[in-house]
Order: C-alpha cells, then structure tokens, then sequence
C-alpha cells in the first residue's frame, strides 16, 4: 500500500502507511454478512435503549423502531438471554452467528409436518430432506447469515402449516396458532405481504368452487381478526393492515366471509329456494355496492394508501424501471434467469410439475392451498430474483409429493406377486383362460424389473441432486460476500480481501467524527466495519437522501462539492474494478445513480451521459460523464498501470483534473495479478478513498490556493442537524479577495423578477434599532421593524410556496419539486392542492386566532406538506409526546417522517427541521403578538389554548431552537422572502439568540424532553 495522505482536521496533513482497499464492490443483494453487520448492532443498540441510530444517514439519523422489522433482533436477544439464563457461557455473536442455521433445523422439522399434513408421511420425510440441503434455502441459512430472512421461512412455513391443519381440522386452537405464527412473520420480514395475499386468495378459490364449510370459517377469521391486531403492535407495520391498499384484500375476502355465513343462516331460516335466490341477489348486490363505495372513499380521501412501488413492481415488471429506479436497480430485484434456477433447484425443477400432476389427481383442501403456492411463488420467482427463496419450500414439498407418490407406487408393484403363482396349478382352466394367464406370467417379471430400473434411477437422481446441492453450498454460499474469492487459472483459490482491509483503514486512519459519503450499497458494512458516520445506506428509506449523493456523483465536481460540503463530507469511497474486470463496481452500476439521482432532481438527465443511446467508459463517452465526479475519481491514475503487455497504459490519467479532492488512500499499481492464499500483500487495484473539503479546497473553483497550501487551515461551523457547513478558510490567497470564503457556499438563482432593492436585504442594518434590548422592550421594537410588510392573497401564496420550498433550493425555478415539511419528501409541484398531493400548512394554526389579512398568508409560517400529514397534525400544538406515554404514536402518520411522533395534544415534526417551525412560531407571537386596536396578540405558552391565541410548547420551542440553528436552505428561505415577496424577515432565523433574549427559558413542570444534543449526536 502507498503512503497515503488522510484529511487533517485542524489543517495539518499526516502521513500514514494503510493497507490495501478494495477493488471489488458487494453484492447489491441482501448476501450473508450484509445484513448481518447492521442487524447486530441494532440488536446491541436495542439493549441499551439507544432508538436514534445516528452513525448513518447523517444529518438525518435513522429511528430504528419506525424502519426495521425487530423479530430477528428479539429472537436473537431471547436465545442469549435464554443461554444465560441456563449458565451457558455464550457471546451475543455467537449466538447470531448460528441463529439462521437453528432456525432451518426447525423449518426442516415443520416441512415434515406439512408434507404429511397435504399427502402423507412419506412426502413429509422427503420434503424435509430436499429442504434441508437445497441451495435456494441454504443461501440464507448458512452460519453467519443472521438475517431477516433466517427466521421468516421458518416463520412463513409455520404459518402456512397451521392455517392448513386448521382448515382440515376445524380447531380453533390451530386458527389462533396460525395468527401468533403471522405475528411472528410479521415482526421479521416485509414478505409477510406474501401470506396476507395468498390466504385470502386460497379461500376466495374455495369459495368459488363450493368448497366452503364452518372448518375453512373458523380458520381464516381466526387467524386474520388475531393476526391483524398482534400486527398493528408491530411500530414497522402499523395500522397498514386497515390503511394499505396490499392489505385490502384480506379485508375484503374477512367480510365475504361474512356474508356467506350469513346467508346461510337466513337459507336455513327460510327453507324457501325462490325467497332465497331473491334475497340472495338483493343482499349481494347491496354488499358489493357498499364495498366499491368504501373502497372508493378510502382511496379518494386518502385513507386507503396506494400499492407500494414494490408490490406494483411484482405485478409488472416493468414498473420499477420507468417510476422507481431504486428499487430496479438492485440485482435482487431482477427477473430471474433459467441458470439461477437450475442453480438453485436442479431436478426439483422437473419433480415440479409430476408434483402437481399428482395434486391435480388428488385434490383436497391442503392440496390445492400448496398448488397454490406452488404457482404464485413460482411465477414471483421468475419477476424477481430474490424470491426463489420464497418459492423454495413450495417447490420441496410439491417435488416430495412426486417422489413419494412415485416412489409408493412402484414399491407396491415390487410387492405384488402374480395370482397365477399364487393360485399354483389351477384344476378346470380352458384353453382360453389359460394362455392369458400365461401372458399375465411372462408380463410380470418385466414389470418387477422396471420398476426395480426406475427405483435405481430415482435414487440416482437424488444422489447428484444432494451432490450439486453440496457443491453450491460450497462454491457459492460458504464464504462471507465481503470476502471474496475466485480460481486462478492453475485452479488455486484466489482470495480478495480488499474491503475489510479498507473498512480497517477508515477504523484506524480517519477521524472518529468524520462522515463517509458512498453509494448505499456499503453503507452498512462502513458503519459496522469501519466505525464511521455514512449518508446513506443499504435500509434505503429515504429516497431523496440517496437522490442527493445520486447527484453529487454525476454532477461536475465544483457542483458535486458544494452538495458534499452542505452534507458535511470529509471522505469519498469509490469502488473501481477496471483491473480486474470486476462487473459490479460503481462505474458499472454508475446509470442507476443518474436515474435515482434524476427521479429526484430533474437537472440529472441520463440522455447527457450516453452517446447515441449507448453507455461508454472509454474515451468516446459523453462530455458529461468524462467530467463527473463519478469518473474522475474511478479513473484515478489509471494512465500509469499497464493493464496488457504489449499495450498501452490505461486511458488518459484524471489526477490532474481533481481540483477538489485529495486521495486519502488507493491500491499500488505495480502489479495487477491478486494475491493467492497465503500470500503476504494484496496489490489489487480497488477502493479509492478520496478526502473531501481538504486542506486543498476552496469553494469557488476561480481562486486557487497557494502553492503551500498546507500552511491554510480552515474551520467547521456546526449548523442544524442538516448538517449544512459554512467553511471559512484563516488564510486565503490574495487574488481570491473575501468573496471565495462563502461565494461558492450561497450560489443561487434567483427569478428573473424586477424588484427594487429592499431595507430588509441589509441584515447587517436592519437590526440597528434593537441592539441592546432584551425582553419585552427588544419584542416590542422587533414587532415595529417585521410587522409592516407586503401582504400576498391566498392564492398567490401556492406559486411562492413552489419557489421558496423547491427541493433544488440553488435552482428553484428549474426543480419541479418541493418539499414536505412534515415527511421531508420531494414531490411535484403539480401535485398543489390535489386530494393525494399537498397543500398549504400553517404552522401557527388558523383556530389559534390568524382571521384573515396578512397574517393568514404569512410566508413564514406556511410550508408545503402533505394532505394526509396536514389533516393528522390538525391543530395540534408543537411538543413531544409525555414520557411513558401509551398514546404516542410515532410516526405521528404513515406518510410523515419516521421521526416523528404525536398524542391527542402534541405534534412533534421531523427532527432536521424542529429549529426551522419553532424560529415561524416565534415570529408569529412577535410580528402579531402586540395587543393593539385591530392586533391578533398572539402568546406563546406551555400551557396553550386557542381560545387565548396562545401556542406552545414555549419550552419545546426554546429547546428546539437551541438544538437545531438555522442551516442554509432555511437562510435562503429568509432571504427570498424578503427580496421577493413579503420585504420582511425573520428575526430568529438571522439572530436565534433573540428568543432566548424575549423568553427566558421556561422549565415546565409537566414535561421531560429527551432531544440529543450536537454534541450527544456526534458521538
């Protein structure tokens, strides 16, 4: 490994000797250790009760409980508790180590169940042994694969198993074991969309074919009424059962059910057929008209949410490429190939369908409830890469069925012996007789034999089936994805070590504060491995966070530092296989960051990056991606290593062209080959890790630094937890003047509109009269400095509202977005006013006293948010729910910030932006809190009441003001209020010490806050 050079932090630079980083990028799917890394340090945080997971999606942090299925975390947490509990001297690790393996030893045992539940024991036996080694269940099963998946199979298959035996039996213990086996899915894993759509689908069959009966009642209104309620405990979940449009279905099928039953009580009551047929056409008429009614309601209104970008995804194909890149850029998410099956199954692929000729041949119940699963699993295999290990135990007990049918019958054959050996020499036989007894003789030891042939070669093809499933699980799912390894061409393991060699240098060589900007994919391996702060990673819950670091790769590199420098980057991690030939490096997978990157921020257009339709890396490729971010940093002295012998180096070399990075750390290029096994260096050519907003940077590409530009050192200014960064250099070369310290930092681009210049655009002025004053005197005097100004109608106020809140705050005219205040969302500003779009929030409510004129189109106290959001807020004053409380509800709404919570009084916004509504609703209480002839006198108070104009929480208010200062985008808002459209502006976002000055703080006497403070969060 090279001497490196890592980002000083007070301006000095240190030289380190690093080991060697990768070349190889992990697989986009959810492998074995991929999961597992955050998985168990989210188990280690949920013992100690830290709920804000802050080491990754900075500045925003990520609330564990609102993103992450907790039954693998609990499973886990009982099994070593359990041990100890027992005197089993046992490491957390360990214990997650071997989770997915113990839990497929139980999954093996529930195959048998099943399997003699459906046909008999026979099949159960057979099912367990192909479930056991078949590689399609052994990839999320093997030791170290502690993820979501390791237990829901299990889990999906014990569902499916007491539904089934409840359905045949008629228990109503069965049905309710069925509804805690849901609960149980639910908790780990997203499939369990999967069972809430298949089982109503089952009964709707059933229904339709007449087979209904009290047995099939009792099991699916057990199981749906219990497993719904236990899974709205569920915080991932929610209420989703009663307010998605997945979870429609079962509902719908729950009250078919219903009216079944109760028309066969009113047959029964009338023993008429023709009232009957009457009152059946009546009752069924009215009971679809009622449900086309409801479900039109809740979908209009918005009650009812939409299918998700996924479930559409699984019906068409094509859905995820045209509105959901993200989602289609995953290779999980890909349609699968004919290999990857034949992979996964082998000759499970063709005792398939003999399986389902003999369910055909036998149909009951159980049968066709497993044909079903057979199908649908099959075909969402085939959409969707990821869910062959879905499809998996269906295909085993199907191909079991096969198999011991086949194997049944041909042993019964070997044990039939010939009636004419066993009725000897038969007296009185005619010729006629006789001689077809004879052929029945000679044709029987021909029917032995074959059957005996067809034995043999069944077990033969068992035989190579449990090899192949051997050699896969040896080849493929034996080695952590974040080692990987490949043969020589002598056939000698060859073993890339990169990433964990890279993850140790960030541990040992880099500031414990600094943050790490790469693409999601490394995310989770980052902050586990590397100890490191990441933007984003692989929970992808915020799409517009992935959007942005989408952007900052594919943009020129002056414009990708300024969104690095508003994201308070220190390092930048590529990945880049160009010596190696490795396929899934990020220059690879580079068109999914221009299209994540462009669903959000339209000046991203992939056309800018191809030439003629066509995507090139090499020296014809487009203007546009020779000058990214992306390929400047992949490229990185590429020129110098030869790459072929006879040939000539690499393409051109992009050092020089970095004006705005300095490499932190790289592999040497003097060999190409890897090391094998053994050896003591690794000199493949992998993870570039370049130092972002270094010694070397300045903001506005125009003013270079001095030659000894090591001697300029440059200072942090800690802003909101957006985490937006004012960088001011001590030292700065004499052409650059004052202007580069923050030129480049508040670049904007304002509409083209001819105003006059305004006494507010001089903030340095516009506070002269109130220097000095405190309390009621500096409230009184602020009031006469913001109170007159330009007052907009109603209607104006949506236009203004599409300018100040664009979710490109440098460009707001161009960006066709805004932001949601409460869900922090990008979403068109087509979408103004529409039932499913957004409207216009007053943060100060209209019921607690704004009756009209200016203060009721007050810029700064109207923001974008969404109608769903708008309409649960209500007029919820601002606070945090009490401690301990059981009607807190978070998030506060299904389509708000995680991060956000409410009960019958309070409304706490999203975290990143609490500063920004509490400076609104203090300018509100100054700008109209006078009372005065015509004045609202509007108060602040902890004790709020709108029949008092008073809001609060006051003390909330201070606190969150405190906690989260004012960062850029809220700045710029200020400053375009002021220059465009009211001429005044807000006195907390420029001064926040005001509030304090006006209010002293306030203890309440009720409340406890728990908010981490900058420093608590950098830790």
């Amino acid at each position: 490994m090279a001497v490196t050079k890592t980002e000083p932090i007070n301006g000095s630079t240190t030289k380190t000797s690093a080991p060697p980083s990768s070349s190889s990028s992990p697989s986009m799917s959810l492998k074995s250790d991929l999961l597992s890394t955050l998985s168990l340090r989210s188990l280690k945080l949920k013992t100690k009760q830290q709920e804000l997971l802050i080491q990754s999606w900075y500045p925003l942090g990520r609330i564990i409980g609102g993103t992450l299925y907790p039954g693998l975390m609990v499973t886990a947490a009982i099994m070593y508790w359990g041990l100890r509990f027992l005197r089993f001297a046992v490491h957390i690790r360990e214990v997650c180590v071997l989770t997915a393996p113990f839990f497929a030893s139980n999954t093996t045992l529930v195959a048998y169940f099943f399997g003699k539940e459906i046909w008999d024991s026979g099949a159960g036996l057979v099912a367990a042994i192909l479930i056991a080694i078949c590689p399609g269940y052994i990839s999320r099963s093997v030791a170290g694969s502690y993820d979501n998946e390791g237990v829901a199979i299990f889990a999906l298959l014990l569902t499916f198993y007491m539904f089934v035996k409840a359905v045949n039996t008629g228990s109503l213990a069965w049905g309710l074991a069925s509804a805690f086996g849901y609960f149980y899915m639910v908790s780990a894993w997203g499939g369990y969309v999967f069972i809430i759509n298949l089982i109503p689908l089952y009964v709707l069959v059933l229904l339709i074919t007449g087979r209904y009966s009290m047995r099939l009642y009792v099991a699916y209104n057990c199981m749906y009424v219990l497993g719904m309620l236990l899974a709205m405990q569920i915080r991932f979940v929610g209420f989703q059962h009663v307010q998605s449009g997945e979870h429609m279905a079962a509902m719908g099928v729950f009250f078919l059910m219903q009216v079944f039953y109760f028309l066969g009580w009113v047959n029964h009551l009338l023993n008429d057929k023709k009232k009957f047929e009457a009152f059946l056409r009546i009752s069924v008429t009215c009971a679809v008209g009622v449900g086309a009614i409801a479900l039109g309601v809740g979908t209009a209104s918005g009650y009812i949410s939409p299918w998700t970008g996924r479930f559409y995804s699984l019906l068409d194909p094509t859905y995820a490429k045209d509105h959901i890149p993200i989602i289609a850029s995953v290779s999980e998410h890909q349609p699968t190939a004919w290999s990857s099956f034949m992979f996964d199954f082998q000759i499970l692929l063709f005792l398939f369908p003999a399986g389902l000729y003999f369910c055909f041949k036998r149909l009951t119940d159980a049968t066709i409830f497993i044909v079903m699963y057979g199908l649908t699993s099959m075909y969402f295999a085939g959409v969707m890469v990821r869910l062959i290990l879905v499809a998996t135990p269906a295909v085993c007990l199907i191909s079991a069925i096969a198999v011991s049918a086949t194997i049944k019958n041909l042993t019964m054959l070997l044990r039939t012996k010939s009636k004419v050996s066993q009725t000897g020499s038969t007296k009185g036989s005619g010729g006629g007789k006789a001689s077809s007894k004879a052929l029945l003789d000679q044709s029987q030891p021909f029917q032995r034999n074959g059957a005996i042939a067809l034995l043999f070669g069944a077990f033969y093809l068992l035989s190579r089936y449990a090899i192949h499933c051997t050699w896969v699980t040896s080849e493929a799912y034996s080695s952590p994805s974040i080692v990987l390894a490949a043969r020589g061409a002598h056939g000698n393991r060859v073993i890339f070590d990169d990433y964990r060699e890279a993850y140790y240098w960030l541990r040992q060589n880099t500031p414990p504060e600094a943050k790490v900007m790469s693409w999601w994919d490394y995310g989770y391996q980052i902050t586990a491995m590397g100890n490191r702060t990441v933007i984003v990673d692989n929970n992808t819950w915020n799409n517009t966070h992935i959007a942005t670091v989408g952007r900052a790769m594919s943009s020129y590199e002056d414009e990708a530092y300024e969104i690095m420098r508003s994201l308070d980057v220190n390092y930048v991690l590529v990945v880049f296989g160009g010596v190696t030939g490795y396929s899934s490096d990020d220059i690879n997978k580079f068109l999914w960051m221009v299209r994540i990157g462009g669903g959000v921020f339209p000046v991203i257009k992939e056309p800018d990056y191809l030439v003629n339709g066509e995507y090139r890396v090499d020296k014809g490729a487009a203007p546009k991606m020779l000058n990214c971010l992306m390929y400047k940093l992949s490229y990185y002295r590429f020129g110098e290593l030869v790459t072929e012998y006879g040939k000539p180096p690499g393409l051109e070399d992009a050092e020089s062209n970095l004006g705005y990075f300095d490499v932190a750390a790289h592999s040497p290029f003097g060999r190409t080959s890897p090391r094998s096994e053994g050896s003591p260096s690794m000199e493949l050519q992998g993870i570039l890790l370049t130092g972002c907003c270094s010694n070397l940077l300045v903001a506005n590409r125009r003013c270079k630094l001095a030659p000894n530009s090591t001697s300029f050192a440059f200072r942090r200014k800690s802003s909101s937890p957006k985490a937006q960064t004012n960088l001011k250099l001590d030292h700065i070369q004499q052409s650059c003047n004052n202007s580069a310290s923050t030129a480049g930092a508040l670049a904007q681009d304002y509409p083209s509109l001819s105003s006059p210049s305004y006494g507010c655009e001089d903030v340095s002025s516009y506070y002269d009269s109130v220097r000095g004053l405190k309390g009621k005197a500096l409230k009184k005097k602020l009031h006469s400095v913001i109170s007159k100004h330009h007052s907009l109608s109603y209607k104006e106020v949506w236009d203004a509202l599409k300018f100040l809140d664009a979710a490109n705050v440098d460009r707001p005219q161009a960006s066709s977005r805004i932001i949601e205040i409460y869900s922090l969302r990008a979403v068109s500003k087509n979408l103004a006013g529409k039932p499913n779009g957004w409207n216009r929030e007053h943060l100060w409510p209209r019921s607690y006293g704004l009756n009209g004129g200016p203060s009721l189109t007050d810029l700064h106290n109207i923001r974008p948010a969404d109608v769903n959001v708008n309409s649960s807020r209500g007029n919820k004053y601002y606070g945090e729910c009490r401690e301990k409380s059981i009607q807190c509800l978070k998030p506060a709404n299904k389509e708000a910030s995680p991060d956000t919570e409410t009960d019958k009084e309070r409304w706490a916004p999203p975290t990143q932006v609490r500063g920004d509504i509490a400076r609104a609703i203090m300018y509100m209480a100054v700008c109209y809190g006078l009372q005065q002839p015509g004045g609202l006198n509007l108060h602040l108070s902890d004790s709020p009441s709108f029949e008092h104009r008073e809001m609060g929480l006051l003390s909330t208010l201070l606190k969150w003001n405190e906690v989260d200062p004012p960062s850029r985008e809220e700045k710029l808002r200020n400053d375009r209020v002021c220059k465009f459209y009211q001429h005044n502006r807000n006195p907390f976002v420029d001064h926040p010490e005001y509030a304090s000055l006006i209010w002293k703080p306030v203890t309440p006497s009720h409340q406890s806050f728990h908010f981490p403070a900058r420093k608590e969060l950098m830790k």
